[in-house]
Formats: structure tokens, C-alpha cells, sequence
């Protein structure tokens, strides 16, 4: 069965490759925020 299109990029970004059900860390190259709580997300 193929990939959905976030296990895709998280597969790319990712050393182990990533698959539904599984946590991980991967370094982003663009993160967006919504007005609201971006500000208060941002400062932690």
C-alpha cells in the first residue's frame, strides 16, 4: 500500500523513514502560524 503525501515528506526529512503511527523529529525548513496562536507558540 502506498504513502500518504505527510508520511512522503516526513519520510524524506526524516533518518528512519516515518510511517502512519509513528513519532519522530525532523528538521523544518518553513513552519506557519495562525494569528491567533502563532505569537504564543513562537515564544516558548
Amino acid at each position: 500500500m502506498g504513502k500518504t503525501l505527510a508520511e512522503e515528506i516526513l519520510s524524506k526529512r526524516s533518518e528512519a523513514g516515518q510511517h502512519a503511527g509513528d513519532l519522530g523529529v525532523v528538521r523544518v525548513d518553513l513552519v506557519f502560524t495562525h494569528d491567533v496562536g502563532g505569537p504564543l507558540t513562537i515564544r516558548r
